[in-house]
């Protein structure tokens, strides 16, 4: 693949205009062929500071504020033959497109997406925790996409129509197995691709989007209609069920035997969770402490996942987030 073929870069957001000027000097240290902000009814004056910065900029006013949407609107609104998709709480790297586009010399490869690295993770632990989920869960070559910044060849996009507007969470994964499915590639390298920026994100709204991504499982299985082993083929997928299936067990004990045996068998089965997650991670920890701590971190992510689910059975029909509300 020559380099000299076009790049375009597709950045979303909504309310990021603490980073959003970091964001996009870093798109145009890359030297893109083409870029675009799709901003999604921001109320900060993110629009503003990306066309102050001379970005092209697409203003979503109305109707749903989904991270598809804008993408959807983005790449649609390029002509490159590659197109990046940078959210606007990220940096990119300047060299990895570039460098990705001689992974494309197979013309069933339809994306390549790199590492991830937090920007603060020694301002606390959620961003220490952040960081070790970001970077290294994943594993390389063909499979599962995840995330959303990633680099993808235009004609894929264009052959499969892309994002799902109707989904405001898992448009990503449902995109990487709608292309997989036509017989394309989803390429994971060992490559440093963006940093990301948590930002003040709390613990509280770390749980909120834990059962945000709960309710929107269950949403996209009735909205795309694939059946229920798709999402089990997925190896983060599997491991978030499995968390959420001992959640469901803990707080069943908790509720249905008697209460003297309850708390002794809740907190066990909660111990054996924590250790489970702690040990899948303990090649990427510092110390048997911190994968202790990372294992604690995934069983009350669980816990935010499996509230969603509940969420959904109770009031499937319900309006649906916005964005990451």
């Amino acid at each position: 693949m020559p380099t000299s073929a076009s790049i375009g870069v597709v950045v979303i957001g909504r309310n990021e205009a603490d980073r959003l000027e970091w964001s996009l000097g870093s798109v145009r240290a890359a030297s893109p062929t083409d870029a675009v902000y799709v901003d999604s009814g921001s109320s900060d004056g993110s629009a503003e500071i990306a066309e102050r910065l001379g970005f092209r900029v697409i203003r979503l006013e109305s109707g749903p504020m989904n991270a598809a949407r804008a993408r959807q609107a983005g790449w649609r609104a390029l002509h490159a033959e590659f197109v990046f998709f940078l959210d606007g709480d990220s940096a990119l790297h300047p060299d990895f497109c570039r460098n990705s586009l001689r992974r494309f010399d197979d013309p069933r490869t339809a994306c390549v997406f790199g590492l991830v690295y937090e920007r603060t993770p020694e301002r606390s632990l959620l961003h220490r925790m952040n960081e070790r989920y970001l970077c290294p869960l994943r594993y390389f070559g063909d499979g599962g996409l995840r995330g959303g910044n990633h680099l993808w060849r235009r004609s894929a996009l264009t052959h499969t129509g892309g994002f799902d507007e109707r989904l405001f969470t898992l448009e990503n994964v449902e995109l990487g197995e709608r292309v997989r499915d036509a017989g394309f590639s989803v390429l994971h390298v060992d490559d440093p691709m963006v940093v990301h920026d948590l930002g003040s994100f709390g613990y509280g709204a770390w749980f909120r989007r834990a059962r945000r991504v709960g309710f929107g499982a269950a949403d996209c299985f009735v909205k795309i209609r694939r059946p229920l082993s798709w999402f089990w083929e997925l190896k983060d997928s599997r491991e978030t069920m499995a968390q959420s299936a001992g959640a469901t067990v803990a707080l069943g004990a908790a509720f249905l035997v008697p209460v003297g045996s309850s708390s002794i068998l809740a907190a066990g089965w909660l111990m054996v969770m924590t250790a489970r997650s702690a040990w899948h991670v303990r090649s990427r920890c510092n110390s048997v402490a911190e994968a202790f701590v990372f294992g604690v971190h995934e069983t009350l992510r669980a816990f935010g996942f499996l509230a969603g689910l509940a969420e959904w059975l109770v009031r499937p029909r319900r309006t649906t987030p916005d964005w990451r509300n």
